[in-house]
């Protein structure tokens, strides 16, 4: 296998540091370390192609890392630099897989084999939208997965912000795959004590079962602000050789003098925008970074330097759409990036920024000026000064508000540590006035004197502790269906007991008209994409809904706790989006809004602007979702509907043109084709530069190639104001995770002896490409062949027959899928209707009553328990009960399997409390672990979602 110094060379062009190339020879000899402790701009963010390339490098011949890598910070952030990093290696892996000669042609062969579609699939987790968890897609895909300690750990806690909240769900299969095969990295780690500690415990129980699932899981905590341990890299004794190289020393020994001011709070964003200016009168100051607690002395800040004609300025918050995020950033990225050319002329620039820059930003300022701030933040703040040593001296303003150093002051989100630092960097400003009156801020001038033990944890931000996990947690936790009534808060054990709940998700649509009745069907024909969110606190969320309006006093950080109550008021409602056809997506009022929802909300009520939340801002939202759909790499979709081509453009010929398309589309007839393949090409030479017209020119050439896949994906507005296309999908689409609920039956047709060899295929290859034992491979298998005995169900038959008794009758052999529109919810609501099946009949609990009527069925098990669970809980279900659900009209069920006749009543009582599915639940639980048992489900379902993702894509 190639060297990691090839590799990494191969891959940037350069060599790698000699700490680099020591860390990826002790974790392919001995391991991960407990921690990683280096400086700011020491290029930490190349763990994640020390791990990719770990993952092929076995010099003892077994596999001793994980597939999924995890890279976890606990800060809203713009620009993330470790995504970024994760999908350039993602792609060019792939492009070497398809050439012979390329040096990297091995390492993604290497990745192929161990299962998975691509070589490397890179993936962001932010915010949890429906069907936006490509990341979930395989057991076996070797993946890097940016996202953040909420998403993270809510996942490993069966509990994943964000996800459908319905008991079919995929809580299970997510905590399995989090909890297995991975590799967490916790970035910034002192910013996520309470998450370190719910680590170490749940590294603990993976061990508390009788058979363990014998996978690699690691987590590693990476900071350039830990306690010295053991299991430290660099150890002490090597620090000094792991850091020798010169481009470090260079950006190490940079001079960034800092001078202290302090400003009554009414004057504080005046002075800040006037030590601005001054920084700016430099010789070398181009790029002035400006750093603020709080959200709206940020933007203040802004608008005060709105006045300087000679200067440009921009504005980044966390709490920001990504859409927007990435094209004001791309706008800007050539000036304030690191390793860029400056130039001596350029226009001043002014970026005011609030904590989302400390983590993950690989920017480049010229000067700084930063309110006070813990020394863990101000060195964050400072890694971005002169972040490659290229200017060698620079300067900065640190500037305090009086009120919050003073004595007995206590700041809402940092406490004592405020007053703290401030004092602690009065006490090294030289003395008499001869001496300058700047302190030396960089990396290596101040590692020489910073304090130890108590005084230095005095100056950091405040850290808590997260409470004991116990396994009674667990046991609740992993209850996902149903879940139980009374359940631990995950996000005490992400962020400690004073932190707030989880965010609420928000998406701004135009489209959505005046009868809120009829929002879920509209939102359905475009669902909302990550793209598109973003994530409010949810008491900032209620007063806003309820108010119109609501203080901005917030800062860009994780898990922060309330400053205030919400107004309980229902002025308005919203629509609370838990995906199409499920009950939870309906129109609510403020007090019905709960952590963790997806809300989308009229684009008229304004509360956006281009840089983020902006609360008393009553300008329409931007509607973006066409763009988001774009961004996320899937099916194009356009809206042609008048409000959102209102919205996307000014040119009133091409809306009017647009209309009077859409029209005739409406009107339907033979010439359909060529009026939409009219109104697309107008739209997309008429807004050219927008998502629109990019949507609409690809959705053109889907038109002219394959008509007749697009007709099937027209959808009309409920109110027939429109029409929604959806294209082909695109070829580095990432893919779509289904629930494989009962609209999955309506994908066909398809035999069920051809879906269930196909699953049985999957699941065992699933299974021994993670490395299980082989009895459990064979278990898996087995649960495979059986999953979906009970479709032989005589009422399902005729359902997937569109209740036409008579078709089912006569078919040759039963089947698992139907022809008929899996979006057609009236037509199946009426199949089912027709065909008797009672609404709510679980074909997995009529499974298990077959599997149970001969038991010789589990002869060949290694644990038929374990089989029997599986097939049980492959929707989710059984975790610990079946849905309660009563046959009125009971029939026999009869099936032929391997020359054996199995035979049950459908009204068989699996669903009752004492039927034993609870029982195996705990048994297996006991046996396997919690995210043991929670991936060998995660593995025969996840060969079932993909088994009928193929088979839609042939029909």
């Amino acid at each position: 296998m190639i060297s990691f110094a090839d590799f990494f060379e191969t891959l940037h062009g350069r060599a790698p540091f000699p700490w680099q190339e020591m860390l990826a020879e002790r974790v392919v000899t001995s391991g991960w370390p407990a921690a990683v402790d280096l400086p700011t701009a020491a290029g930490k963010t190349t763990l994640i192609d020390i791990a990719v390339w770990a993952l092929v490098t076995n010099p003892t011949g077994d596999r001793r890392q994980p597939r999924r890598i995890f890279f976890a910070v606990d800060r809203r952030i713009v620009v993330d630099e470790a995504f970024q990093r994760a999908r350039r290696i993602a792609e060019r892996l792939r492009h070497a897989g398809e050439d012979d000669s390329d040096p990297l042609n091995e390492v993604a062969a290497a990745l192929l084999a161990l299962g998975g579609d691509v070589p490397l699939r890179a993936a962001e987790l932010r915010g949890g939208m429906y069907l936006d968890h490509g990341w979930a897609h395989s057991p076996v895909q070797p993946l890097v997965c940016v996202s953040t300690v909420d998403q993270v750990g809510s996942r490993l806690l069966f509990r994943g912000y964000g996800l459908p909240d319905r008991d079919g769900n995929q809580l299970p299969i997510h905590a399995g795959l989090v909890g297995n095969d991975a590799l967490i990295v916790l970035d910034e780690a002192h910013l996520s004590q309470p998450f370190e500690e719910t680590l170490a415990a749940i590294g603990r129980y993976r061990t508390w079962s009788e058979t363990p699932i014998s996978v690699p899981w690691h987590v590693v905590r990476m900071s350039a602000t830990l306690d010295s341990s053991d299991g430290t890299f660099p150890a002490a004794a090597e620090r000094e050789a792991a850091l020798d190289h010169p481009l470090l020393t260079r950006r190490f020994d940079a001079k960034k003098l800092a001078r202290l001011e302090a400003a009554q709070d009414h004057s504080f964003s005046e002075k800040v925008a006037d030590a601005a200016r001054e920084l700016a009168r430099g010789d070398r100051a181009r790029v002035i970074g400006i750093v603020v607690n709080r959200v709206a002395a940020a933007r203040e800040v802004f608008e005060r330097l709105g006045g300087d004609s000679d200067a440009d300025r921009i504005l980044l918050i966390g709490r920001s759409r990504p859409v927007d995020r990435d094209r004001l950033i791309e706008s800007w990225w050539e000036r304030i990036r690191a390793g860029r050319e400056r130039q001596g002329d350029e226009r001043h620039l002014y970026l005011v920024a609030t904590q989302c820059i400390e983590v993950g930003a690989d920017l480049d300022f010229d000067a700084l000026v930063t309110e006070i701030a813990p020394l863990d933040s101000l060195r964050q703040r400072f890694g971005r000064l002169d972040r490659l040593g290229d200017l060698g001296e620079t300067r900065a303003v640190i500037i305090a508000r009086k009120a919050s150093i003073a004595a007995k002051a206590e700041d809402p989100i940092y406490g004592t540590a405020l007053r703290s630092t401030w004092r602690w960097l009065e006490s090294l400003l030289p003395s008499g006035r001869a001496k300058s009156r700047e302190i030396d801020l960089g990396v290596r001038a101040l590692e020489r004197r910073l304090p130890a033990g108590d005084e230095l944890r005095a100056l950091l931000a405040p850290r808590t502790s997260a409470p004991v996990l116990l396994p009674a947690h667990l046991d609740r936790l992993a209850q996902t269906s149903p879940r139980p009534a009374v359940e631990p808060e995950p996000a005490l054990f992400l962020h400690g007991d004073d932190a707030e709940p989880p965010d609420v998700q928000v998406v701004w649509r135009v489209d959505l008209g005046e009868d809120p009745t009829r929002w879920a069907e509209v939102v359905a024909l475009v669902p909302p994409r990550t793209g598109e969110v973003i994530s409010l606190r949810l008491a900032d969320l209620r007063r806003w809904v309820g108010r119109g309006s609501v203080e901005e006093d917030l800062a860009d950080v994780e898990g922060a706790r309330e400053l205030k109550e919400p107004a309980e008021t229902d002025a308005r409602r919203v629509l609370r989006w838990r995906g199409p056809g499920n009950d939870g997506t309906t129109p609510v009022g403020i007090g019905e809004i709960r952590t963790g929802d997806t809300i989308v909300v009229p684009a008229a009520w304004g509360g956006l602007d281009e840089f983020g939340w902006s609360p008393t801002s009553k300008t329409p939202v931007e509607d973006v979702a066409e763009a988001a759909v774009l961004a996320s790499h899937r099916r194009p979709a356009l809206r042609l509907q008048p409000e959102v081509l209102r919205g996307c453009s000014d040119d009133v010929p091409a809306v009017r043109l647009a209309i009077e398309e859409l029209l005739k589309l409406m009107e339907g007839g033979d010439d359909i084709r060529s009026s939409l393949d009219g109104l697309l090409d107008r739209i997309g030479a008429e807004m050219q530069e927008t998502a629109i017209g990019t949507a609409a020119e690809l959705l053109l050439e889907d038109v002219r190639s394959s008509w007749d896949r697009v007709r099937r994906h027209l959808a009309p507005y409920p109110d027939n104001s429109g029409l929604v296309v959806i294209g082909k999908p695109r070829a580095a689409s990432e893919p779509d995770v289904t629930d494989e609920g009962d609209a999955s039956s309506f994908v066909g047709p398809i035999t069920l002896a051809d879906h269930t060899n196909g699953v049985t295929e999957r699941a065992e290859a699933f299974a021994a490409a993670s490395g299980l034992a082989l009895e459990v491979v064979g278990d898996l298998t087995l649960a495979a062949r059986l999953h979906d005995l009970g479709k032989i169900d005589p009422r399902f038959q005729i359902m997937l027959y569109g209740g036409d008794a008579v078709a089912a009758a006569t078919s040759p052999e039963p089947m698992a899928k139907s022809g008929m529109r899996a979006g057609d919810r009236v037509a199946r609501r009426r199949a089912r209707e027709l065909a008797g099946y009672p609404s709510g009949y679980r074909h997995e609990s009529a499974s298990v009553a077959l599997i149970e009527s001969r038991s010789k069925l589990l002869d060949t098990a290694n644990d038929p328990e374990l089989v029997l669970h599986l097939v049980a809980s492959h929707h989710g279900h059984g975790r610990p009960f079946l849905p309660p659900v009563v046959d009125e009209s009971p029939v026999s069920l009869t099936a032929q399997l391997d020359g054996e006749v199995l035979e049950a009543s459908s009204a068989h009582g699996l669903e009752r409390l004492g039927s034993g599915i609870s029982d195996r639940f705990v048994a297996c639980t006991r046996r396997y672990g919690w995210w043991g048992l929670a991936f060998l489900e995660a593995v025969l379902r996840l060969a079932d979602h993909r088994q009928s993702e193929a088979e839609a894509s042939r029909t």
